[in-house]
């Protein structure tokens, strides 16, 4: 929350469930993070990873909904932090296994498979898929605006006057922009793994 985009979390009152959600979120991932480095057994690590996943975890949830999505940062953090030499045990399948289809659960739950994308919603106005196309412009205006603000209302704690992007030049042209993205990433993984790591977490944290 240092980043001035992101007043709204703290000044307004509605809104501090994202902060009280992305603590304990955050904590549940820092202890995760900490069983790397510790010494102690491999049945010790997998208890201690799975209940500051789920258990935070759920405490995250009950704050906001957002704090369901830490199973899929738990598995970026898996799958691009841990030391690749080093051997999976059978304690770290299990949990890799379970972060899989926790995460897959919440994907289809998303999906079109699951929620009709194309009907607006009547508490909303508009379509799932209407946010979507919007939400992938949104994205790098928010990139934009905490890196590279121009006007002082960029700081406001106010952001509720955003509107649904329905040029299709703009919603094609932020597609491609993050398609390239994604791709160059993965080309440069191995000398770079950390910048498709940013670019997945930074998604994933709007879904």
């Amino acid at each position: 929350s240092i980043l001035p985009l992101l007043a709204s979390t703290t000044l307004i009152a509605i809104q501090r469930m994202a902060g009280l959600s992305a603590m304990f979120m955050l904590l549940g991932l820092c202890i995760f993070v900490s069983t790397y480095s510790s010494e102690q057994s491999a049945a010790r690590k997998f208890v201690l990873r799975t209940l500051s996943i789920a258990a935070l975890g759920i405490v995250s949830f009950l704050s906001k909904e957002n704090g369901g999505l830490i199973v899929i940062f738990a598995l970026l953090i898996d799958n691009f932090l841990r030391d690749r030499n080093q051997k999976r045990n059978l304690y770290e399948k299990i949990l890799t296994a379970g972060l899989w289809i926790s995460t897959s659960a919440i994907l289809f739950y998303l999906s079109p498979l699951n929620k009709d994308w194309l009907t607006p919603l009547d508490h909303r106005g508009y379509s799932p898929w209407e946010r979507v196309q919007t939400e992938l412009v949104l994205l790098w205006k928010y990139l934009y605006y905490a890196f590279l603000p121009q006007r002082p209302t960029f700081f406001g704690p106010f952001h509720d006057d955003v509107t649904l992007v329905k040029e299709s030049s703009h919603i094609l042209l932020a597609a491609f922009a993050w398609t390239i993205s994604i791709a160059a990433a993965c080309l440069l993984r191995r000398k770079a793994p950390l910048l498709l790591f940013a670019i997945l977490w930074y998604l994933v944290a709007h879904l």
